[in-house]
């Protein structure tokens, strides 16, 4: 009876309270598939496909052009060898992210060609007009050596190209880049290069302070009595 008689004193004396609540959701910017190598040897580099993309934010036509993306000397600072039995986690810092937009009939097509840096990777991955540029502040790669499997994850602040505007101000830093290293694929990792990576670049956003009163407060927690 103790706490029935809290919870009427509680009720009784709340007679008008609004309750802020707030969460938060990733937003993505693009979707992106490609290859990654390291070069020169403590530094990660990765060039790809834009293969899908938030038009709040961009505003793309596959009709019309190819958009790629390149990452580029972002290295290592430090490896940890011993945390996790198994594990090899490198720890990278500087570097960049640029996402290109190039014409399909007059531009040229992007090719990975082998043992990169090459005559055509990173060229023909940064070629046509730059919709969107930025730099990492850090990276952390993984690898899983028992099972081979890996990942990927830096952040990044968006600080150039022709569709900057697009996204607001305060809103160009804390990005993330994240990927995965695909497996079991059927289509070969070209010579050189060393993971086949599928990933996304996107923005935990704070969704706007939602304003409840006590009495749906009341009906969600204590049931409306």
């Amino acid at each position: 009876m103790k706490s029935l008689r809290y919870r009427g004193v509680v009720l009784a004396g709340a007679v008008v309270i609004l309750v802020a609540v707030a969460a938060w959701a990733n937003v993505y910017l693009l979707d992106f598939n490609g290859y990654d190598y390291w070069w020169p040897s403590n530094c990660y580099n990765a060039l790809g496909d834009v293969t899908d993309f938030n038009p709040d934010y961009l505003s793309l036509d596959f009709s019309t052009n190819e958009y790629t993306i390149s990452l580029q000397q972002i290295c290592v600072t430090s490896v940890d060898s011993t945390s996790f039995p198994g594990m090899k986690i490198f720890y990278l810092e500087g570097g960049t992210l640029d996402i290109y937009g190039d014409d399909l009939v007059t531009g040229t097509h992007r090719d990975y060609g082998t043992n990169p840096p090459n005559a055509t990777a990173p060229s023909t991955f940064e070629d046509g007009q730059l919709i969107l540029g930025g730099d990492f502040s850090q990276m952390t790669v993984t690898w899983n050596m028992m099972t081979g499997e890996g990942s990927l994850e830096g952040v990044l602040t968006f600080n150039r190209g022709a569709q900057l505007d697009s996204i607001p101000e305060a809103q160009r830093d804390g990005w993330t880049l994240a990927a995965l290293r695909v497996t079991g694929s059927e289509i070969p990792t070209p010579e050189g290069y060393f993971w086949q990576i599928d990933g996304q670049v996107y923005i935990s956003d704070p969704i706007p302070v939602e304003n409840s009163s006590w009495g749906q407060i009341k009906q969600q927690y204590l049931g409306g009595n």
